[in-house]
Order: C-alpha cells, then sequence, then structure tokens
C-alpha cells in the first residue's frame, strides 16, 4: 500500500485547505479537510456543509466563505484526484 499526498489547495490565516486523493472510502462522499493548529473538520462537496469537526467559529467562518470563493477549483480537483464520485458545480 502507497500513501498518496494531499493536494494544498490554499490557507485561510492559520488553517490549511487540503484535498486527500482516494479519501472517499473514511467520509464516504465527496470533501475537503481544513486543518488548523488545534483542531479541523470536513466540509462536504458542493454544499459546503460540515461532515465531522470542529473549528473555531471565526475559522469556520473564513474557511467556507474561501470555500465558496474557491468551488469551482475545489471541485475539478477533486473530480481529478478522486474520480470515483465526481461532483458537479451545483
Amino acid at each position: 500500500m502507497f500513501w498518496m499526498l494531499p493536494m494544498r489547495m490554499g490557507q485561510v490565516g492559520n488553517v490549511v485547505v487540503r484535498v486527500y486523493p482516494d479519501d472517499i472510502r473514511k467520509h464516504k462522499r465527496p470533501h475537503f479537510h481544513a486543518v488548523g493548529p488545534d483542531d479541523n473538520i470536513v466540509v462536504g462537496l458542493p454544499l459546503l456543509d460540515i461532515i465531522e469537526g470542529s473549528i473555531a467559529p471565526r475559522d469556520k467562518d473564513r474557511v467556507l466563505s474561501w470555500a465558496a470563493e474557491n468551488l469551482e477549483r475545489l471541485i475539478n480537483t477533486w473530480n481529478r484526484e478522486d474520480p470515483t464520485i465526481p461532483v458537479k458545480m451545483p
């Protein structure tokens, strides 16, 4: 077994946004990770709903705002890196 490196999509303050290739088995639907120094969230695509985890409210608002502005890029990256469940733009 080998590990594929996550795609770093951006950073919002001290929170890094990543798409992990071949990560559908764990979370069962298209998503991205927002990883902070003390906590993290998994955000569903394309609805930008929180699937798992928690993060400070201010960071969550900033990450979701960033994600809305970068939704097409997030979806395109997901579809390229983990095409088993493709995502369409809403």
